[in-house]
């Protein structure tokens, strides 16, 4: 992703930095933001990567309370490309993490989101 500008206040198209050069991040720090001083954090990606992209924080705690979105990018190529057999792979995947984190104590219920 490339990184427009992160800060404190309102955000809009004033705010973007370097938009023919923009800092390339996998990973960016969003500045904490309260109600009274609010944060932003503007971004970018090219959207030529089929799958589902999380775009979450890094404190679990955070994201079981919603601080975590899916980005879905292409589904006509993913269903393409994964066919049918996948979808049970992937369902299988996660019947053993549930299995798994129940047995060993990995999930917190209302803390933990598995992330």
């Amino acid at each position: 992703m490339q990184i427009l500008n992160s800060g404190f206040g309102p955000a809009d198209e004033k705010t973007i930095i370097r938009p023919d050069n923009p800092q390339r991040r996998d990973v960016m720090i969003m500045p904490p933001g309260t109600e009274a001083r609010p944060s932003y954090l503007i971004i970018q990606w090219d959207a030529d990567n089929p799958g589902v992209w999380p775009l979450h924080c890094h404190f679990s705690w955070h994201s079981a309370l919603g601080l975590a979105i899916n980005v879905l990018e292409t589904p006509a190529q993913i269903s393409k490309s994964l066919g049918r057999a996948a979808s049970g792979q992937i369902a299988q995947v996660c019947k053993a993490w549930n299995a798994f984190s129940k047995a060993n104590g990995v999930l917190v219920p209302g803390i933990d989101s598995g992330m």
